[in-house]
């Protein structure tokens, strides 16, 4: 199992963008059930954000949109724990709650979260938190 966050998901949609091959791989793995990829409850909304405020068409943010739906992630809901958690890591390294609490459900899931966010990893330095990368 892996944890994946919308710098990830997003990769999945552009081929052009740096990253996108090695993210297309962590899908395909999650499609052939080698490791699943979980997501929080918000992830879709902070995709949506991130996809509308590219310079793209209505018809692409739809299809991307639905392309995300469509990948069937894990699912877990963000706890009452996860949220504390999250917002004291937060305050620690000075990230966002949203941006830890991808880091806080890996942790509680044994997992690693794969991010393309490389102010955030090396911001936090947390061991279950690693780069996607060519």
């Amino acid at each position: 199992m892996i944890v994946i966050d919308t710098s990830v998901g997003i990769k999945l949609l552009n081929p052009q963008e740096k990253g996108s091959e090695t993210a297309k791989k962590l899908l395909e793995e999650h499609y052939d059930r080698v490791n699943e990829i979980v997501i929080p409850n918000y992830f879709y909304i902070e995709a949506a954000n991130a996809i509308a405020t590219k310079k793209l068409s209505d018809e692409q943010i739809i299809s991307g949109i639905k392309l995300l739906i469509e990948c069937n992630f894990g699912y877990h809901p963000v706890s009452e724990d996860n949220l504390i958690r999250a917002a004291l890591l937060a305050k620690k390294y000075r990230v966002s709650v949203y941006d830890m609490l991808y880091a806080v459900i890996a942790e509680a899931n044994k997992a690693k979260l794969i991010t393309a966010d490389e102010k955030f990893v090396k911001k936090v330095k947390l061991p279950y938190i690693e780069l996607l990368s060519e």
